[in-house]
């Protein structure tokens, strides 16, 4: 891909990111979709034969390979991309909502979480369960008590 579709793609995946929080994983598979996306609009709307595009996009644009870790490591230079900090914040939000550990810990590899990142998420959080836990039990127990 040539430096105007890029960025194009860059201000995409910012676009993205001032919506929500991505891990790496997911913000490479939506940056995928819209190249593949935007191959799709392209044979589609153009009067060329399909053989034709394969070759004129095999001689101008760079791999997706190369442009979606390009833009990744992009993000993660200015901050934008922090899988660590996505972990963190997205533990404590279902820990919040008395969301299990092991609830949390499929969560977080789902969303594509290195395994390491994980661990060292719920090294620091182990307090934070057992006051979750807690406040689980004492909402069970009032709830027993008053009858509601």
């Amino acid at each position: 891909m040539n430096s105007r579709q890029e960025q194009s793609l860059r201000k995409y995946s910012q676009y993205l990111l001032g919506r929500r929080a991505y891990s790496i994983s997911e913000m490479k598979e939506k940056i995928l979709q819209k190249i593949k996306n935007v191959a799709r609009a392209k044979a589609r709307f153009s009067d060329k034969s399909t053989s034709a595009i394969n070759k004129s996009s095999a001689e101008d644009e760079i791999s997706p390979d190369l442009l979606i870790n390009s833009i990744i490591q992009y993000l993660v230079d200015l901050k934008l991309l922090d899988d660590e900090a996505y972990a963190k914040t997205l533990a404590e939000s279902l820990l919040r909502q008395n969301k299990s550990s092991r609830v949390i810990e499929n969560k977080l590899k789902q969303k594509g979480i290195e395994k390491e990142i994980v661990e060292k998420v719920f090294a620091k959080d182990e307090v934070k369960e057992k006051d979750s836990l807690a406040k689980l039990i004492d909402s069970k127990l009032r709830c027993i008590v008053t009858g509601k």
